[in-house]
């Protein structure tokens, strides 16, 4: 604005500054009309040279004092000063378009009253029709100049809207895409549509297992964490959403029937929207976006921006799921369904770390079917693949909750046995070698972890033990 308003009073000077040196009638004061123009340069260098570092307070005082340059401007010029009162124009106009509808007020009511006072102090003849030509002209100006300003603004606060809107759902989709786990970013996803959309919190809910309560997985507040609401209960937003897989808005939360008590008294929301999560048409999820003021309805930019944000989610939830999968197959034995080597390691490696916070050691034991090489070589490979699976189920219906079965490789299986005595863990191997009856027998090998071996030498050591089991003769257990 203080550039615009110095190249305004910089080219004033100019046209006064010219017209003094074109022929002038007489009554004119040039010497002091060329003092004004010397002023009006001056402030207009300055207003330019200090661009962008003056307050809005200056760019009033600057109006102020080219309202009173234009008065002197008339009054030093006679009767033909009253050409210079186009000038008045201008600084409506500037007023008008940068300070908006009560900024141009403002400048005319001052134009009026120091115009009125010159045009009263000089007693020129038809004072009372000049004001009013003067002042209805530069409000005609300035109305068409604040239409005008006011579809510009519009058209801006429009394409700023759009533009929020965009880099919400962008950057939720970056947050997103940047996300690793295997499991929903619940939590992420609220912190950054809270933080995209400007609301006071957002959260995050999914069905529970059994299908029968949504449950708060994820949220801003803390607090809301794993709140559950059923499904089929008392009215709630949440559970309308998901069932009705439709968007709920709701401006009034407080006086919002279709919500639920809790939410409404808790956690003072004043106005939320209710975002169903889709996949192919199917209700996953839902997303809550609260504000703690009163919205009375939301623009269609945010409305957008919530949309594209909840189809982020749902392919961030899809993402999710196939990771999962991933995860599960690499971790899983295919003919088993038990840990396979890679999966057996990594829950070894933290069931060793919590037993050493704890003080508790666990018992690791190495199992192998007896004669199971002379299975496959005398029935076949799917004879033994059966028998494989069959142990495995057996074994791992017998095992306690806790403890930690995996195939090893071929016919081999290692137990983890946490908080165990090697007493107990022998009892509890002599249960799954029953388990094995009439159809065959294992032998064993088991030992104590020792409080500072790694995992890989705790189970060489559980091989050891079996191979001892071996040699003695097979379907024993033999602790090391």
């Amino acid at each position: 604005m203080a550039g615009v308003l110095g190249l305004l009073f910089a080219i004033g000077f100019a046209i006064l500054a010219l017209s003094q040196l074109l022929p002038q009638p007489a009554g004119i004061e040039q010497s002091r009309l060329w003092l004004v123009s010397g002023v009006a340069l001056l402030i207009g260098v300055t207003l330019v040279l200090t661009a962008g570092r003056v307050g809005r307070w200056t760019i009033h005082f600057a109006l102020m004092a080219a309202t009173v340059l234009i008065t002197l401007s008339v009054y030093y010029g006679g009767d033909t000063g009253t050409m210079y009162s186009f000038y008045y124009v201008w600084v409506s106009s500037f007023a008008f378009f940068f300070l908006g509808r009560r900024g141009g007020l403002f400048e005319v009511l001052i134009i009026a009253i120091v115009y009125g006072a010159l045009l009263v102090f000089s007693e020129q003849a038809l004072t009372v029709a000049r004001w009013l030509l003067t002042i209805s002209t530069i409000m005609i100006a300035g109305a068409m100049i604040d239409t005008f300003a006011a579809r510009i603004r519009g058209q801006a606060d429009r394409s700023a809207a759009q533009a929020r809107a965009l880099a919400a759902a962008g950057g939720v989709a970056r947050q997103l895409a940047r996300s690793t786990d295997s499991a929903p970013p619940a939590g992420l996803i609220c912190d950054a549509v809270a933080e995209a959309l400007g609301s006071s919190g957002a959260s995050f809910w999914q069905p529970s297992e059994d299908g029968t309560q949504m449950i708060a997985i994820g949220a801003t507040h803390a607090s809301l964490i794993g709140h559950r609401q059923p499904l089929g209960g008392p009215p709630s937003g949440v559970v309308s959403c998901f069932t009705d897989k439709r968007v709920i808005f709701s401006p009034n939360v407080a006086d919002d029937s279709r919500l639920d008590t809790t939410l409404r008294t808790e956690f003072g929301q004043a106005s939320a929207l209710f975002q169903p999560i889709l996949d192919h048409e199917v209700a996953i999820a839902v997303l809550v976006v609260e504000w703690n003021r009163p919205i009375d309805e939301l623009d269609a930019d945010t409305t957008a921006a919530i949309g594209l944000i909840a189809d982020e989610t749902a392919i961030s939830i899809q993402r999710s799921a196939l990771l999962r999968r991933l995860e599960d197959s690499a971790h899983t034995d295919s003919l088993t369904g038990l840990l396979n080597r890679r999966g057996w390691a990594v829950s070894l490696s933290r069931e060793l770390a919590r037993a050493r916070r704890l003080h508790s050691p666990p018992c690791v034991a190495m199992l192998d079917l007896d004669h199971f090489k002379r299975l496959n070589d005398e029935v076949g490979h799917y004879a033994g693949d059966l028998v494989l699976k069959q142990t495995s189920a057996r074994w791992a219906s017998c095992t306690r909750d806790g403890d930690i079965l995996a195939r090893y490789g071929g016919d081999e299986f290692v137990l983890a046995l946490p908080d165990c005595e090697i007493d107990d863990a022998m009892r509890q191997l002599d249960r799954l070698q029953k388990c094995m009856q009439p159809d065959g027998s294992t032998s064993a090998g088991v030992v104590l972890w020792n409080g500072d071996e790694n995992g890989f030498d705790l189970v060489e050591r559980a091989d050891r033990a079996l191979y001892a089991a071996k040699r003695e003769g097979r379907a024993r257990i033999i602790a090391a």
